[in-house]
């Protein structure tokens, strides 16, 4: 049962309970105004007995200390449109925030790295029925991940044991970014030209260092922390800056790559950090709900794609009640 139906059900019960008050207290008013002598000490004890039960009922529906309500106030279950919550996971400056802009608003400009846990918010209509939710993602300072593992925010994960997390992104890039003397960022024609020598090694040393950052025991440690197989439709990891290898591809700085392999060559760098994610996506019964795409968060390329699949499969999620990440790949194997 979602977040929004089980909402529902709690307003038509209060709802039900208030209804059923205001007429028990009517009849007992007007048997008050003219009362039988015999039934006047029955007449009292049931009204004590309304007292405690509206009492106890005002406590259960409206006291801040009860867990449901803090939950509810803190997660935002009581929204009236779903929220398809996305959280991306990567190094600082690999684009993380500039991915989420161009999902966002489809325009492209240059974003300084997160400096705090921050989550942006877009409206979304659905393609099946029109219906509308709320895409609602969410980055951090890729160098502190235990800013997600210690103490994540439940407004946005959920509380433990019922974590709202629907896709994890794993963002990857191919070039690091540089500075010039004074700190502010080179320019993509300064940053191709240090790249055009010993191309291939410096892109591997920059792979090198986004697999040492997200490890197995990393992936082991994301999942723990936000996985739910209630919630969970995606599991994706994104390729970032395609658009400056293709220009060095066409410079001829990799020797034996072309635009017709390069795919190819970029799955060939990150096999081992597929082959982790597969094999912990397998772990979890959930093998189905992973992939990967090579984007460009600064053209925009491929960006749309990755993130109508991810939609896509938060829509099915959603509307046909999946309540399992086992039972919707299964539904997803099956069309």
């Amino acid at each position: 049962m979602t977040a929004t139906s089980t909402t529902r059900r709690r307003r038509l019960i209060a709802l039900l309970a208030l209804q059923a008050g205001t007429f028990f207290v009517t009849i007992l008013a007007l048997m008050f105004a003219h009362p039988p002598e015999a039934f006047v000490p029955a007449i009292q004890a049931l009204s004590l007995v309304v007292v405690l039960l509206g009492a106890l009922t005002g406590r259960v529906l409206f006291s801040p200390p009860k867990p449901w309500l803090d939950a509810v106030a803190e997660t935002g279950q009581g929204r009236e449109t779903p929220e398809c919550r996305v959280l991306l996971i990567g190094l600082g400056r690999s684009g993380k925030t500039s991915l989420i802009r161009q999902v966002l608003t489809g325009t492209t400009r240059a974003e300084q790295s997160t400096k705090t846990f921050n989550v942006y918010r877009a409206p979304r209509v659905t393609d099946l029925g029109g219906a509308r939710f709320d895409i609602v993602l969410a980055d951090y300072q890729g160098q502190k991940l235990s800013q997600l593992v210690i103490d994540p925010p439940i407004s946005f994960f959920g509380p433990p044991g019922d974590r709202r997390i629907n896709a994890i992104i794993f963002v990857v890039d191919l070039f690091r970014e540089r500075r010039d003397a004074v700190g502010n960022p080179v320019c993509d024609a300064v940053l191709l030209e240090q790249y055009s020598h010993d191309t291939g090694a410096q892109i591997q040393e920059r792979v090198d260092e986004q697999c040492k950052y997200i490890s197995e025991f990393t992936i082991e440690i994301i999942l723990e922390t936000t996985f739910n197989r209630r919630q969970v439709c995606s599991i994706i990891l994104v390729v970032n800056k395609i658009d400056l290898l293709r220009i060095l591809v066409e410079r001829g700085c990799l020797e034996g790559v072309s635009s017709s392999n390069m795919e190819h060559y970029v799955s060939n760098l990150y096999a081992p950090l597929l082959n982790l994610l597969r094999e912990a996506a397998r772990a979890n019964e959930v093998e189905g709900l992973f992939g990967a795409y090579l984007v460009s968060a600064r053209t925009g390329e491929n960006v749309a794609v990755a993130f109508s699949e991810i939609l896509r499969r938060f829509q099915l999620l959603h509307w046909r009640g999946s309540t399992d990440a086992r039972e919707f790949v299964q539904e997803m194997a099956h069309g």
